[in-house]
């Protein structure tokens, strides 16, 4: 059995302080995973406003300026770009997110068509910039998409993209069109869904998410940098050691899930629905398509 992991990142503070912690306790575990980053760095303050809202997210209603101490941040020399290429280098997959988080958490779900078509070209093209080659996967931030980002991720020839949340890979089709990139959804709750929605206890929390995977055909977690790589950093690594110690359950990235675990992709319908720990509605995978 094996479950794949989605790491998103969504400000400065993530990337500077949540991606260090993750990327050494998944090395601790022996754990793989997809890095979603956004190809550019926004301003300190909208990177601050998007950072609050995703502690609504989580359920928090306020972070001390101490929990950031509780775990080292980037080394000071390591700069942005430093990251990544260590990411990839340490054997991490990298996937596009966005260009700017702020941006398309704001504007994705209604922007033009010529609008996200800019922000697919900037965020490539840094991309290949950095790692000197194009990317082949992307996962929306927030879940957040419309008709010409799904057009986008078939134009751009990915492998695979993972902007919804669902029950297994499938190849969506979009009010009728197909579109030819295989999705690999999101198929297990966060666990700030199951402290916030359902009020469990965080020992009642991991006990659900292991009843799930253990029962679960497929497994896809995702993970955000600003919570689960830092405030709640301990119960993720409790988690690792259930899955990882407990079960036996390897982890790997998104792509060597595609690649081991997936055959004969269906078509799905794409619909918005709700998710509990979600200020905006998400792209969700619907129905099998003319089944």
């Amino acid at each position: 059995m094996k479950i794949a992991l989605r790491v998103s990142v969504n400000t400065n503070l993530g990337f500077n302080v949540g991606v260090p912690n993750l990327k050494a306790i998944l090395k601790k575990y022996g754990a793989n995973a997809t890095f979603f980053i956004p190809m550019h760095q926004d301003s300190k303050l909208r990177s601050l406003k998007l950072f609050w809202q995703l502690a609504k997210l989580g359920g928090f209603k306020s972070f001390s300026a101490n929990i950031f101490d509780r775990r080292t941040s980037a080394p000071e020399k390591q700069t942005w770009v430093d990251i990544i290429k260590i990411l990839r280098k340490e054997g991490f997959e990298v996937g596009v997110s966005s260009f700017s988080c702020a941006e398309w958490y704001s504007n994705s779900r209604t922007a033009t068509a010529k609008w996200i078509k800019k922000q697919y070209e900037k965020a490539n093209l840094t991309f290949q910039e950095i790692l000197e080659e194009s990317p082949i996967s992307s996962g929306a931030p927030f879940f957040q998409m419309n008709r010409e980002a799904y057009r986008q991720n078939q134009k751009y020839n990915f492998r695979y993209t993972s902007d919804t949340i669902g029950f297994k890979p499938f190849i969506p089709i979009y009010e009728g069109e197909i579109i030819a990139c295989p999705q690999i959804p999101v198929t297990l709750p966060k666990i700030t869904d199951l402290l916030v929605r359902e009020k469990l206890t965080c020992s009642m929390a991991l006990s659900e998410l292991e009843k799930r995977i253990l029962t679960q055909s497929h497994n896809i977690y995702d993970v955000t940098a600003e919570i689960e790589g830092i405030r709640l950093i301990d119960i993720f690594e409790k988690l690792l050691n259930i899955i990882t110690k407990k079960n036996k359950i390897q982890i790997v990235s998104l792509i060597e899930y595609l690649e081991s675990s997936v055959e004969n992709l269906p078509q799905h319908e794409l619909k918005i629905g709700v998710r509990s720990c979600h200020l905006k509605s998400v792209d969700r995978q619907g129905s099998e398509f003319l089944a």
